[in-house]
């Protein structure tokens, strides 16, 4: 995890969450790579390839072996413990620029949306931007999770300003700064870690934009199972509830 240059110069963290990707992952990091170097942005690559110890995921050592000829690259690569929520923590806590960007490197996502959310968080002037997927390759039953997802969310936290902007909370890439995310104080290590990161953003009354993108097919098997869905109801729940004391205590 030595790295070879200074954390207080860079603009841009883009933190791309690798598990089990593979042989894949190469690729999209060099689409992404290329596109920081031709925009002559101050910019690092954090590699979340963390693992369970038991399993046979060849991601750690492939994007290690990657990195050493990069000197603006670290890799974070420790035994799992916990899931999705828990690697993407621990690559943004890991993050030093002044904006960060977090995306799946399942290359579901085209790999240039990490600066077309960049941009725009930036020329719109806003604390967070994202996506919506508008056309999705996924198959009708990631596309019924998201909508449960979705409206569960709008149900229980019923937003007042930027509702567009809170449609398709799991969608990736989100860009925030830096200063706003030090705020979050995350604590999510599952699925609901984007909805965590949308509560937050409505709660602290952020600058939110969005704009629709195309989601793609993944030759990576999918991790959202059927217990997915009563996991993010729990812990929705269980923020609400929380919400609703705080509000009994406060009068």
């Amino acid at each position: 995890m030595t790295l070879n240059y200074k954390k207080n110069k860079i603009e841009i963290s883009i933190v791309i969450l690798c598990y089990k990707a593979g042989q894949e992952i190469i690729k999209f990091i060099d689409c992404i790579y290329s596109r920081g170097n031709e925009r002559k942005i101050e910019f690092e690559i954090i590699l979340v390839a963390n693992y369970w110890p038991n399993e046979n995921d060849i991601t750690p050592s492939i994007v290690k072996r990657y990195a050493l000829n990069k000197n603006n690259c670290l890799v974070v690569s420790k035994p799992k413990e916990g899931m999705m929520g828990w690697d993407m923590r621990s690559g943004l806590d890991e993050a030093g620029g002044r904006v960060i960007v977090v995306i799946d490197g399942d290359t579901q996502f085209e790999p240039n949306l990490v600066f077309w959310v960049y941009d725009k968080l930036r020329t719109d002037n806003l604390d967070l931007c994202k996506t919506y997927r508008v056309d999705r390759e996924d198959g009708i039953y990631r596309k019924l999770i998201s909508k449960i997802f979705n409206h569960f969310f709008i149900l229980l936290f019923p937003i007042k300003k930027y509702k567009k902007e809170y449609r398709d909370i799991n969608s990736k890439p989100k860009a925030f700064l830096s200063s706003a995310y030090r705020k979050m104080d995350l604590k999510a290590d599952d699925w609901f870690i984007d909805a965590e990161i949308m509560l937050h953003a409505r709660n602290m009354e952020l600058r939110i934009g969005s704009f629709p993108i195309s989601f793609y097919n993944s030759k990576r098997e999918s991790f959202v199972k059927p217990f997915a869905i009563i996991e993010f109801i729990k812990n929705i729940l269980y923020h609400w509830l929380g919400t609703l004391n705080n509000r009994f205590f406060h009068k």
